[in-house]
């Protein structure tokens, strides 16, 4: 069966590229570059989750990289990705893995020089695929699903004076505004339903001998599942 590192560079490797095209772009930009790291907890409210976790919800991390545009607005790329494991019958056990690539942007007002709310949407797309075995029967389908999200976030960080002073960083340096903090965000994440209406057996990795061939099968199909819901997030950020 495919494996969950093969599935992660379908878009891990676009999206490292697009990372390192953005922090380059963002030497030659005023305001903050902002890079944060961090984990959600989803709740999902359709009944065909049931047969994929043994609870209502999804747990996922994300990397986000933005670079300013102007003062308060920063756009940048964010990686999600998730994999959920579960076995909801005897001899079936299913797995199903999730990378999501979205573009984002984010609209801040700093108080205080260490507090910013802030609003934060972002649109892309998630690859889905689902790795299922049924009495040792194993079979697999990917999809696609168009994925939007919009937070309202709040982030704290230490003030770029303490760290100025505290690591002896001099004014117009490069990280003359470095800090870190970190971050809490609410909202909501949309997503089309993905469909798996035609499980097959993987492709072997090389092709068998005719006396070797596996009896012909017809596809199963599992129905579609709705990842949308009510969406919590919180995580570590650096801003240089």
């Amino acid at each position: 069966m495919q494996s969950t590192s093969i599935r992660s560079l379908r878009l891990g490797l676009p999206a490292l590229v697009a990372l390192a095209t953005l922090m380059t772009a963002a030497e030659a930009s005023a305001g903050d570059f902002i890079l944060s790291l961090g984990g959600s907890e989803q709740a999902i409210t359709d009944d065909a989750w049931d047969y994929l976790s043994d609870d209502g919800f999804l747990s996922d991390s994300h990397l986000t990289v933005q670079v300013p545009v102007v003062d308060g607005v920063n756009v940048g790329l964010e990686y999600d990705w998730a994999t959920e494991t579960f076995d909801p019958y005897k001899d079936v056990s299913t797995t199903l893995g999730l990378d999501t690539l979205l573009v984002t942007s984010r609209f801040e007002h700093e108080l205080f020089g260490f507090f910013a709310p802030y609003a934060y949407v972002g649109a892309g797309f998630t690859y889905a695929f689902l790795e299922a075995s049924f009495d040792g029967d194993d079979r697999e389908q990917s999809a696609w699903m168009f994925h939007g999200v919009a937070l309202a976030g709040l982030e704290v960080h230490l003030p770029t004076d303490w760290v100025r002073k505290f690591f002896g960083i001099a004014r117009g340096s490069y990280a003359e505004d470095l800090t870190a903090g970190f971050y809490f965000e609410g909202g909501y994440r949309l997503t089309t339903e993905a469909s798996f209406d035609d499980l097959v057996r993987p492709e072997p990795d090389k092709k068998p001998d005719p006396e070797d061939l596996p009896l012909a099968t017809s596809a199963i199909g599992v129905g579609s599942v709705d990842l949308s819901g009510v969406l919590l997030r919180s995580g570590l950020r650096l801003r240089f």
